[in-house]
């Protein structure tokens, strides 16, 4: 389907009006904002704008992550000793024997989130230019291996 659309010029600027029919599908409305961009040879791409992330709300959704991640090594870990008390390996290369090394992994593959996390942390307690709850590095755990 072909629509009219009218081109003018409006106090040095150049205007295009589109009818509503033409948004509405792609789901852009009067007030929102767009990219418009060349395709020749005759082509214009249209691109609405999306919202935008600020640098410390994507760092905070940066910590959420490593954090979960984290505790799925910690579900790791206690799903792996439960096996190896019950002596009852459901993962292939699992036995008495790899169970120390695995466990040794699974314990620096977790201390190195921990880094990731505090390193976050820092860069998001930076950004902010202030101290905030929660947002500072904390200070090292001793764990045992």
């Amino acid at each position: 389907m072909r629509e009219i659309v009218k081109v003018r010029l409006v106090a040095g600027s150049v205007v295009v009006s589109l009818p509503a029919s033409v948004l509405e599908p792609v789901g852009i409305k009067p007030g929102d904002r767009v990219l418009l961009e060349a395709a020749p040879p005759r082509r214009l791409i249209i691109t609405k704008e999306g919202t935008t992330m600020t640098s410390t709300e994507r760092l905070e959704f940066e910590i959420d992550l490593l954090e979960k991640k984290k505790r799925a090594i910690e579900s790791d870990q206690a799903y792996k000793l439960e096996q190896y008390n019950s002596s009852f390996f459901t993962e292939d290369g699992m036995s008495h024997d790899s169970f120390p090394l695995i466990m040794r992994e699974l314990n620096r593959d977790r201390d190195h989130l921990d880094v990731e996390i505090a390193e976050k942390r820092l860069d998001l307690y930076d950004l902010r230019g202030r101290g905030v709850e929660g947002s500072a590095p904390q200070p090292p755990v001793a764990r045992e291996t």
